[in-house]
């Protein structure tokens, strides 16, 4: 049957397209609640799940007031060019949200902040608005399977939360984000290899290029820290990611004329919490002798 026609054949690109869609829509998901607690406040995580729900709600009014995409747009090549778009707007919407000066604790000494919030919530929630507008414009045209579809949508969503565990602990907050960029190219190439194979090579490039720039994220899309944090002057000794939080480690060197002695300081999420461990070198027993004042 034709692409065009208002009912198209469901066929393998659409379960596969719809999978790796649905896995990069949750992936970024979770990572952006980690970089939200890295650049804000640990509680503003929680802003992601409703600017999503945001994105996806706007998506289902555009498709409801737009019978020509909704009925008549040729389903692959759409699909392909929403999945790029979803890929794109990953990173440029990634990139602006690390320079809007976004600080929700100075709404009452800053009015900018209320020109501030719309637009954060605007750049956060446009990646959202077109995975669900590639998700409910497949669920629109394909519903003799939509059982095959929502299944294969909810297991992706699925594998997405998962593989935050093994994404984030090696490509840190900006790389986790970057890999969902790339995921949505990815099923923009799977979308468009039967209907437009030069909009498959050029997504399927894109996604080289962007898994490449995965490694180097941290470097070239930094996450921008509320100042409201206090960290140490100085650069860490060592950074990670975990699933959870970023832990930076910080060092001060012993200092005999002053009697303080070296210690290195964990910092949880870039302020949020820290914890100070002494340097208890050679061993606890003489570490205790020199500083017998401080257990007195």
């Amino acid at each position: 049957m034709n692409d065009d026609n208002n009912s198209p054949d469901i066929t393998w690109r659409h379960f596969a397209g719809i999978f790796v869609l649905s896995l990069a829509t949750l992936l970024l998901e979770l990572s952006l609640t980690r970089v939200l607690s890295v650049a804000l406040w640990y509680h503003f995580g929680f802003l992601v799940i409703s600017t999503a729900l945001l994105g996806f709600g706007v998506s289902g009014v555009t498709l409801a007031i737009s019978s020509r995409m909704r009925a008549r747009s040729p389903l692959d090549r759409t699909l392909a060019l929403i999945s790029l778009l979803f890929g794109v707007l990953t990173l440029l919407c990634f990139w602006l949200m690390q320079r809007i000066p976004f600080d929700p604790f100075s709404l009452a000494s800053d009015r900018r902040q209320w020109l501030f919030i719309p637009l954060y919530y605007a750049v956060l929630a446009a990646p959202f608005f077109c995975s669900g507008l590639g998700l409910g414009l497949l669920f629109t045209r394909g519903t003799e399977r939509i059982h095959r579809l929502y299944a294969y949508d909810l297991i992706g969503a699925g594998v997405g939360c998962g593989t935050l565990a093994l994404i984030m602990p090696r490509f840190g907050g900006s790389g986790s984000v970057v890999i969902a960029a790339s995921l949505g190219l990815l099923a923009a190439m799977v979308f468009a290899i039967s209907r437009a194979r030069w909009l498959a090579v050029s997504s399927l490039l894109a996604c080289i290029a962007t898994v490449t720039l995965a490694f180097h994220a941290d470097r070239f899309l930094p996450i921008a820290v509320t100042a409201l944090k206090v960290t140490p002057p100085i650069q860490p000794i060592y950074t990670a990611w975990n699933t959870f939080s970023r832990i930076d480690v910080y060092e001060r060197k012993a200092h005999p004329e002053e009697n303080t002695p070296a210690m290195r300081r964990f910092v949880f999420d870039a302020g949020t919490a820290a914890t100070g461990i002494q340097d208890l070198r050679p061993d606890v027993r003489e570490y205790l002798s020199r500083n017998k004042k401080d257990w007195d």
